[in-house]
């Protein structure tokens, strides 16, 4: 009777056990984490963000981690190489980068077609998928990873290259020909869009060093500045920085050897320069005599036309000239890319961060920053004042004048149309 007893309690401890073991087990599942050396950053399960990743083939889809997780609008968001994962309705969803990116944009609908076999149609956004670009969402998803198509295929200036792309209400696809099987991938809209808001370094590199504002080495978009020798006093609004900060030499011209800052993988502003379009050997320095002639004659409502050949710019309202103004656009190496573009994002005033052979800078209080193509952006500039002179002094960006940047964020609300082009 005895051992009957013993044998009954040693089951229900075993099984006790067992459902413990189990318990734990799930517990640990729900709270797994993983640590990206690579970028330094970890993924877990605190919003489901891990097991949404591994399950949807993230390694691929949305590459690691490059933020922690952050409050936007009050939901918690965590930001990837090629998306951004959120929180909503209890569970992780993919965000909608591509709309987000796209707001101010607007698509021509698909040219009214016989409907092919080897086609999707979306009646709800006027879109279609075909081709490459379906199978790619087709075999990854696309319904819950990338989401209905926002345009048709179309060719855009991404990192410096031409590249055929099409917008999706979470992501945008690029034909690159990943592999002989693969000649679709996921374009970097997460990096691009988190450099935008300023949540990442275009690096990832921990240690900056501090430049103290108006000195040399004033950095913008992804990329240091080459500073003029003479530049401009900080505006008033800029506060003081540490004195005991360590300023990097002040560079009077480009050195020939110098190598420009690696770009970086969500729309750099610094193209390949392998890439980069052939340009004069020398760049005159006088500002042109006659007003630059715009790319758009006569369109309606508010456009802003870049003309990098005399480093202008002319901004017109229903087709009608209301300013002029000289700029200073990307130098070689790091040309300014050219296209039609929308202003997607503005900041006030941001601190923004770059690399250059190996150094990290930050300089602050970038005044009236209007991004238009990932990161690269118009805005004021008080490092130098040679602006339409043909002096081509970024890394990428559009420098403007204080005056002329303060304006030009009053008047142009987000969406205006920025044509670049030579």
């Amino acid at each position: 009777m005895v051992g009957v007893k013993q044998a009954r309690n040693f089951w229900r401890i075993a099984g006790a056990l067992v459902l413990a073991l189990l318990i734990v087990g799930h517990i640990t599942a729900q709270s797994g984490s993983r640590q990206f050396n690579e970028t330094g950053q970890r993924l877990d399960n605190q919003y489901g963000f891990l097991q949404f990743w591994e399950s949807h083939n993230g390694a691929m889809l949305y590459g690691p981690p490059i933020t922690g997780i952050v409050l936007e609008a009050n939901v918690p968001v965590q930001y990837f190489e090629r998306g951004r994962l959120e929180y909503r309705n209890g569970a992780a969803a993919p965000g909608a980068l591509g709309r987000e990116r796209t707001r101010w944009r607007q698509f021509a609908a698909a040219v009214p077609h016989s409907e092919q076999a080897d086609e999707l149609v979306f009646r709800e956004t006027g879109h279609t998928i075909t081709g490459a670009f379906l199978r790619f969402w087709r075999d990854n998803n696309g319904a819950v990873v990338f989401g209905p198509p926002l345009s048709e295929p179309m060719w855009e200036s991404i990192g410096g290259s031409s590249m055929r792309v099409q917008y999706f209400e979470r992501a945008r696809l690029e034909e690159q020909s990943v592999s002989e099987s693969q000649a679709v991938a996921v374009s970097s809209l997460g990096r691009e869009i988190a450099l935008a808001k300023g949540l990442v370094l275009p690096d990832q590199q921990p240690a900056v060093s501090v430049v103290q504002a108006g000195s040399a080495g004033g950095v913008e978009g992804a990329f240091a500045e080459l500073a003029p020798p003479t530049p401009t006093p900080v505006p008033p609004t800029a506060p003081p920085l540490p004195t005991a900060t360590s300023i990097p030499p002040t560079p009077t011209a480009v050195p020939a050897a110098a190598k420009p800052a690696p770009a970086n993988a969500g729309g750099s502003v610094a193209p390949d320069p392998t890439r980069a379009k052939p340009r004069p050997t020398s760049t005159p320095l006088v500002a042109p005599t006659t007003a630059p002639k715009p790319a758009v004659a006569r369109v309606a409502g508010k456009v802003i036309d870049v003309n990098l050949s005399t480093q202008r710019f002319v901004a017109m309202e229903n087709g009608v000239v209301v300013r002029r103004a000289g700029v200073s656009s990307g130098r070689d190496g790091f040309n300014t890319p050219t296209g039609t573009y929308n202003i997607y994002y503005k900041l006030k005033l941001q601190t923004m961060r770059g690399s250059l052979n190996g150094i990290s800078w930050v300089v602050p209080n970038v005044p009236n920053v209007m991004y238009i193509n990932g990161s690269v952006a118009l805005h004021g500039t008080y490092w130098h004042n040679l602006f339409g002179t043909g002096a081509r002094l970024s890394h990428g960006c559009i420098n403007l004048s204080l005056k002329d940047a303060e304006w030009m964020y009053g008047w142009a609300p987000m969406g205006t149309t920025v044509v670049v082009h030579y």
